[in-house]
């Protein structure tokens, strides 16, 4: 569209400095573009609707999944103490100024 569009820019720029006296319309590029664009959207709308009716058509899953299965009690308190290890101790080794940059002076 952006080629139609500085093509048909620079067809009337140039009818206009030549003074022609002609039609400065164009009357088949809009019906052009309008066509493409129309066959570009009843293409998308046609494959979206034999993707829906085969997803549809599809027979049923097997039942679902199992849940996963609980978190232990340990393994939480081990990555809360991590977090709050890094939050406090300032990064990831657990001690304050162990790379990291401080704060405030």
């Amino acid at each position: 569209m952006n080629g139609y569009a500085i093509f048909v820019f620079i067809w009337r720029g140039q009818m206009i400095a030549k003074k022609r006296p002609s039609q400065f319309d164009d009357r088949i590029g809009p019906l052009g573009l309008c066509a493409a664009v129309v066959t570009a959207l009843t293409a998308i709308f046609i494959v979206s609707l034999v993707d829906f009716i085969d997803y549809i058509s599809q027979p049923p899953a097997g039942p679902a999944p199992a849940p996963p299965p609980a978190a232990s009690p340990v393994l939480a308190a081990n990555a809360l103490s991590g977090l709050l290890s890094m939050a406090v101790g300032g990064g990831y080794g657990g001690a304050a100024g162990a790379g990291a940059l401080p704060l405030s002076a």
